[in-house]
């Protein structure tokens, strides 16, 4: 199932993203 790995993976990306997001917030 190659649409559920490139899934997972666009889904990781996401995740870093919002999460780098949220730190620089944090950090001000």
């Amino acid at each position: 199932m190659p649409w559920f790995s490139a899934s997972v993976r666009d889904l990781r990306a996401f995740r870093v993203e919002q999460w780098s997001d949220f730190t620089a917030t944090v950090k001000g």
